[in-house]
């Protein structure tokens, strides 16, 4: 049984009451869309964190992680986990490999409380690689048993890439500057030009079907021909995969499995909302999830502006949730604070998306308006987006919102006061005290800064 099977007997399961608590629609609503297609529940194998991904949702960020033969640093990536949770992050894919693999995902699974994606194939190539110093000598039965074995780990979210034989030939008599960007869609297009052989993800579908339903997850079609620069994207070959996707997903849905589609890489601005369009037709209303799309070709290390740019384009017009794209994307590993920085800058753009689509939303923008009339910097801080140092106290952001209110005066018929939250505590001739900023009068600012922070930090903590 799957949820979209429990969905068309018109059952209510404990996932989808969990998302009922995260999400601003009803039972029959969750329901009918979860029948159509529209909504798929990404459950959560090892705790009660369920989500789900479609249209009259919240957007969601997925946030790739893992190790691999020459870099397993499991510890490094537990931290990285605990960090894009803590930051924003919905999801977490690990695309980790390597000869302790099921060890690292044990853990990786009780840090967390996220859900899991994986792209199975990884583990295939890095497996034989190691075993035969060949990395595409794997069978279809090789490729069916590591997909179960991944579910059998706890992956809620399994992805795999629908090229064909055909689609490759159409790739390699194409004018395209590159021709593949994604991984997947790499080792899948070398292994059948070696073998000869249809993608077993395609010819042996109803199996990996019989999978997912077996351990009631959605399945992701990740597209293997995403565009990798502007002059490649929305070209006939990422529209042909997307009709070979919409194919796959019938078969999907006739298994009572939900589909979600992941694709479209880089792309111009101008084309985003005709690309999720065309991608949401052909594949009959799933979700739609994007990786960027990178807005343009030139933004080496700032390129977490270039696709979150893209990324809000593409949820304001369709699409329901976006892959975490670090400045390093091109040029590197992302440290701590390229991650931090990374979802914070997707975790405000997208809400700002969302705000477009979701009307109940802007109540809450509504109250820190209010709140920020009314000087409560301890409700403005609560109903905050980002989780950021403001929260904790820290000192040198609580003398940073002191001055930089006090710096901003307005008129009182005795004296000046300051727009925060001490105005009535400091009555201060606006002469003196500008004159003591002028001068860099080191006392007095010292002054006011010892009668303002520990003020403040009560009404924070009274709020």
């Amino acid at each position: 049984m799957t949820q979209m099977s429990k969905a068309m007997d018109d059952v209510l399961t404990p996932e989808m009451e969990e998302i009922l608590k995260k999400e601003n629609l009803s039972e029959v609503f969750l329901i009918q869309y979860i029948k159509a297609g529209k909504i798929a529940i990404i459950p959560s194998k090892t705790r009660n964190n369920h989500i789900a991904i479609g249209d009259s949702l919240t957007s969601k960020i997925l946030s790739n992680i893992g190790t691999s033969s020459n870099s397993i640093d499991s510890n490094k990536i537990f931290e990285f986990v605990k960090i894009v949770e803590k930051n924003g992050a919905s999801i977490i894919c690990d695309q980790s490999s390597g000869p302790n693999f099921f060890q690292h995902r044990e853990k990786l699974l009780k840090a967390t409380s996220l859900p899991l994606a994986a792209i199975p194939l990884y583990q295939n190539a890095e497996r034989s690689l190691r075993k035969h110093g060949d990395p595409l000598k794997f069978s279809a039965t090789d490729l069916i048993n590591t997909f179960k074995e991944q579910l059998q780990s706890g992956v809620s979210a399994p992805g795999i890439h629908p090229i064909t034989i055909k689609l490759i030939d159409k790739i390699d008599s194409s004018d395209r500057i590159i021709p593949y960007v994604s991984r997947g869609g790499t080792i899948s297009a070398a292994w059948m030009k070696k073998t000869g052989n249809e993608n077993p993800y395609v010819s042996h579908l109803d199996e990996i079907l019989d999978l997912c339903v077996e351990f009631d997850v959605p399945l992701t079609f990740v597209c293997a021909t995403r565009s990798g620069c502007l002059e490649d994207g929305l070209d006939k070959i990422q529209i042909e995969e997307w009709k070979i996707i919409g194919d796959l997903v019938k078969k999907a849905h006739r298994k009572k499995v939900s589909a979600i589609v992941d694709g479209i890489g880089h792309l111009r601005m101008d084309l985003i909302p005709k690309a999720v369009k065309i991608l949401k037709t052909l594949t009959y209303g799933i979700p739609v999830g994007v990786m960027g799309p990178a807005t343009n070709d030139r933004s080496l290390g700032m390129d977490h502006i270039s696709h979150a740019l893209g990324a809000a384009i593409a949820v304001q017009h369709g699409a329901n949730y976006c892959q975490v794209c670090c400045r390093t994307e091109h040029i590197g590993l992302p440290e701590k604070q390229d991650i931090i920085e990374a979802l914070h800058t997707y975790k405000t753009v997208l809400y700002s998306a969302d705000l477009s689509k979701l009307p109940y939303l802007r109540k809450i923008d509504q109250e820190i308006s209010i709140a920020r009339a009314q000087n409560h910097w301890g409700k403005q801080l609560s109903l905050s987006l980002i989780n950021s140092p403001y929260k904790i106290h820290n000192f040198f952001i609580l003398y940073r919102i002191t001055f930089i209110n006090l710096f901003q005066p307005s008129f009182n018929k005795y004296f000046w006061t300051f727009s925060c939250p001490l105005s009535y505590l400091l009555p201060i001739s606006s002469l003196n005290f500008l004159s003591a900023i002028l001068k860099d009068n080191k006392d007095e600012i010292e002054r006011v800064r010892k009668l303002t922070i520990p003020k403040l930090q009560e009404l924070m903590e009274g709020e």
